[in-house]
This record gives C-alpha cells, structure tokens and sequence, in this order.
C-alpha cells in the first residue's frame, strides 16, 4: 500500500475561487493546513454530523471576548486544532481583542518539517475579514 509523506499533502483549495479553467486551485503543505485551520476555527460544535465534536465553537462568542478572557479562547482554539488536525504542530495561538475586531494568530508547522509560520484572521464587527501571513520561520 503506498504511503503519503504530509509534507506533501494535496488538496483544493478552499473555498473555491474561480480561475482560469475552472473553480478550484491546488494547495499543498502549509497552505493546506491553513485551510483546516480556519475550517476547525469557524466551525460550529455539532453542525457535523459524523464528527460531532468537531471545530471550536468559538465563532458564536467571538464579540463577547473580553481582553481577560483571550487566553480561555486561546486554549480553546489551541484544543480543537490540536484533536482535529493531527498532521499539524500547534506551536502557539493568540487572540486579541477590541471594540472592532477580534484576531487570531496561529502559529504551527507540519509534523515532518521543521518551517514554522504564524497566520491570523483580523475580523470586524461589520463582518469583514482580513488575512494575514507573516514571513515563515526556520527552526
């Protein structure tokens, strides 16, 4: 039976973005479990049937967060994405707060690379959304 290295892990990308040819566009390594990481983030406790126990719950309360209780929602976030993608290493996660926006940082590598990066998702009361990528780290 073949094996798959992570490192090399393949899939759409999502969600599906027009481009030429078609709806959908490769997305490999890092990239990939960037896209899971929103996915367990923003998904609701329960709203998958066969994985019940799946996402955070967090985007139900996201503007109740208080700057005290950032580091509960850390841990939270930190727990699901560790329990839902196991081809990942959880190496920090932040959230921060105001009367506008809620970030979240992500820092993680893949299990088998040693390239760490930090990710975020500004999101404002007004329901838009920013992406930040920072520069990746070598460990």
């Amino acid at each position: 039976m073949p094996t798959t290295n992570i490192g090399n892990l393949k899939g759409p990308a999502l969600p599906f973005v027009r481009v030429k040819g078609g709806y959908s566009t490769p997305k490999a390594g890092l990239d990939l479990a960037w896209s899971a990481i929103l996915f367990v983030i923003f998904t609701r406790l329960g709203t998958r049937i066969q994985r019940p126990t799946f996402g955070c719950g967090i985007k139900m309360h996201v503007f109740d967060l208080v700057p005290a209780a950032s580091t509960v929602f850390a841990e939270v976030i930190r727990n699901a994405l560790v329990a839902n993608i196991p081809y990942i290493n959880v190496v920090d996660v932040q959230v921060t707060t105001n009367n506008t926006t809620v970030g979240f940082l992500v820092t993680f590598s893949m299990k088998d690379d040693s390239q760490v990066v930090t990710n975020g998702v500004l999101i404002g009361k007004d329901g838009s959304f920013q992406f930040v990528k920072r520069v990746p780290e070598i460990r």
